[in-house]
């Protein structure tokens, strides 16, 4: 489209707070692409088609601004830890809240399943209709419903532990800060280590690797949770770029959530708001707007299951 060669999507400078996650995609190839955010200000700085060291090393070592970044946030990927060794070795690496406590819930997740199976089929199926009163906080939960988890407790008692485990690291993951929190994930690691469970080995390898990690995440209110709202603007559309971050052309794909194509990088809206440092006349930015809105009009207009190039309308836009 002609539209796009006053669009450029390559940033400048990067941000003093930066993140960065993973998602799936089809853009160069590559089965999960990334999405750098600047987390203090809530925008989207680039799409890349790939996750990998190498190419994240080589994309960020091209900014001369890389030595501002004060903090690196990302989740528990080893991939990203490489990227802030190479990259960012003065910024405060932070491993998103989510990621950190999701290990926990996992592990807890574990036990019910295990416990479960040893059951009669209609106790299977009492502790699959209430698994999600485990993942509620215990003091959200209804007379009811702390009646129910109570009768699950009394059936699994290692249920009732994992459970236990999972609300004290809560409370640990929110203390003030990591001079407090430290002890207190120090003495909960400890505590696992006397007790039979080994659906939390792989929680506790996790917890032990990622450490200093995790005690950051306690001094700073920076997570990704930005981009997971980027993320849910769209339910489809994957726009193709370069690792050097060219446009090469939009590709909107439509589909139910989950499947490929879908949560994909935000690009199409998002980086056009970006963009606008990049226009030099209003002429430019009715056309950026114009776009914008296009891709808004098919996004909402087309049928599920359909794949459409986004192409402005014949009679609009002529010259």
């Amino acid at each position: 489209m002609r539209y796009f060669k006053y669009v450029s999507f390559k940033p400048t400078k990067l941000p003093k707070v930066l993140s960065i996650d993973e998602f799936k995609g089809n853009s160069g190839g590559q089965k999960y692409n990334s999405i750098v955010v600047d987390a203090e200000n809530h925008k989207v700085i680039d799409i890349l088609p790939s996750r990998f060291e190498n190419d994240l090393i080589r994309y960020f070592s091209q900014f001369q601004s890389k030595t501002d970044v004060k903090y690196f946030v990302f989740d528990m990927n080893p991939h990203f830890r490489e990227v802030a060794k190479a990259c960012f070795p003065k910024a405060v690496v932070v491993s998103d809240r989510y990621h950190v406590i999701r290990q926990v819930y996992w592990a807890m997740e574990r036990v019910r399943k295990n416990e479960q199976n040893k059951l009669s089929s209609g106790f299977r199926k009492y502790f699959k209709k209430s698994r999600c009163l485990l993942m509620k906080p215990m003091e959200k939960l209804s007379d009811e419903e702390a009646d129910k988890l109570a009768l699950m407790f009394e059936i699994a008692p290692s249920l009732a532990d994992a459970y236990r485990l999972k609300n004290e690291f809560l409370n640990v993951i929110r203390s003030e800060s990591a001079k407090t929190g430290k002890q207190k994930l120090i003495d909960w690691l400890a505590a696992i280590e006397v007790m039979d469970l080994p659906e939390f080995s792989d929680c506790t390898k996790a917890y032990r690797n990622w450490f200093r990690e995790i005690l950051n995440a306690m001094d700073v209110p920076w997570s990704n949770a930005v981009v997971s709202r980027f993320m849910r603007k769209f339910d489809s559309g994957i726009w193709q770029k370069s690792i050097t971050g060219g446009l090469r052309r939009p590709l909107v794909t439509f589909g139910r959530s989950g499947r490929k194509g879908s949560r994909a990088a935000a690009a199409a809206c998002l980086a056009l708001d970006a963009s606008r440092a990049d226009c030099h006349s209003p002429d430019q930015q009715v056309l950026l707007d114009d776009l914008k809105v296009l891709h808004i009009h098919v996004f909402f207009a087309a049928p599920l299951g359909a794949r459409h190039m986004a192409q402005p309308r014949a009679d609009q836009h002529q010259g």
